[in-house]
């Protein structure tokens, strides 16, 4: 008897902690809500709490997101504000990400969201096949989009004519205004100086984008000519081509300013001159048609595109931020050489894509 009173006993009062603990826990939990249900309505007015109550109920998320540093410190701060989602993030190349897409919708269970480096691409190969779910945030006006209410971008980079302080002067670059006014690359100040490009071969990209504005701007005979007077040599990728910029390899890269800034605040002799229109390649991203998680995911684009986390996007990748309203606080902004964009340019998408094998058939095939 005395057994059984005392394991009695026992029972009641783990009975007891195991009530207060879920009451803690409950309390605890409610805390919590109504801390995210404030900076909603704090920083995210227009999103309905009920997307709150259904994120929070998936309670995760997984995202495939492009090449960028810092994307843990951009989830940490994501999580510090909605910490009832668990967020799993891989940042990779475009073709990777498509990769671990494509396989992942044939499995029927693809990341909840895909974002990829080029707009283009995300448009062409996924939006356009059906596996992008339809959501359109509600911010997407103050936004760029090839496919509204699939694909949304967030951000973008400038493409320049990238130099080596050590080897060109801002002055040799003043007569170069606007896009047509490349043609004074000819110059004579330029004879002997070498010049890179990324390989735009690869359709989609911030290369094959500013290749395409000096094949529109100048003329097919004219970017030929350009290649040849500054020795052009092709990299892969913009960073092997900034990196022999940096070096003294290269006295030029016409590109995207990204690896420039990184470049730039590393102390290396490497700055931007940047012609109007301002040509710009445009990142995106949309949920997958099959999301196990697509709340979580809703709520992550909601936040992506409100003015302040629009903003970190500046601080954490070095991306121009896609609102107008958001401030860009990428540290090269702040340099004397940098310039704010007076307009962007036009892209005539269906022309792009239509005249590829013109754009590129003047640069060294790889």
């Amino acid at each position: 008897m005395l057994k059984t009173m005392l394991t009695r006993r026992g029972l009641a009062v783990s009975s007891t902690a195991a009530a207060m603990a879920l009451a803690l826990s409950c309390a605890a939990k409610a805390d919590e809500m109504a801390d995210m249900t404030s900076y909603l309505q704090q920083n995210m007015p227009k999103v309905s709490p009920d997307l709150l109550q259904a994120a929070c109920s998936e309670g995760k998320l997984d995202i495939l997101y492009t090449n960028v540093s810092n994307l843990s410190k951009y989830v940490d701060e994501f999580e510090s504000y909605f910490p009832c989602l668990e967020v799993s993030a891989v940042a990779n190349g475009d073709d990777d990400n498509l990769a671990r897409f494509f396989a992942g919708e044939k499995q029927g269970s693809p990341p909840d969201i895909l974002q990829l480096g080029s707009q283009i691409t995300l448009v062409e190969q996924v939006a356009k096949k059906g596996m992008l779910l339809q959501f359109t945030p509600t911010d997407a006006d103050k936004f760029q989009s090839l496919a509204p209410g699939y694909v949304i971008s967030t951000d973008h980079q400038a493409q320049g004519i990238l130099y080596n302080t050590d080897a060109i002067k801002e002055t040799d670059l003043a007569a170069i205004k606007t896009w047509k006014d490349v043609t004074h690359l000819l110059d004579p100040q330029f004879k002997d100086k070498r010049l890179g490009m990324v390989d735009p071969h690869g359709a989609g990209g911030g290369s094959y984008v500013v290749a395409y504005v000096l094949y529109k701007e100048i003329g097919a005979d004219n970017v030929k000519k350009i290649l040849d007077y500054l020795q052009v040599t092709v990299y892969p990728g913009s960073g092997p081509a900034v990196n022999a910029l940096a070096s003294g390899e290269l006295d030029l890269v016409i590109g995207n300013e990204f690896n420039a800034f990184a470049a730039s605040q590393k102390g290396a002799p490497v700055q931007v001159w940047y012609p109007e229109p301002r040509s710009a390649s445009y990142t995106a991203l949309g949920i997958a048609a099959k999301a196990k998680h697509p709340n979580a995911a809703k709520l992550w684009i909601e936040y992506e595109t409100s003015q302040y986390g629009n903003e970190q996007i500046s601080k954490y990748f070095s991306m121009a931020p896609g609102r107008p309203d958001s401030n860009d606080v990428r540290p090269s902004t702040k340099e004397s050489w940098y310039r704010a964009p007076e307009s962007l340019y036009k892209f005539d998408i269906d022309d792009m894509i239509k005249s590829y094998d013109n754009v590129v058939a003047p640069f060294p095939s790889k």
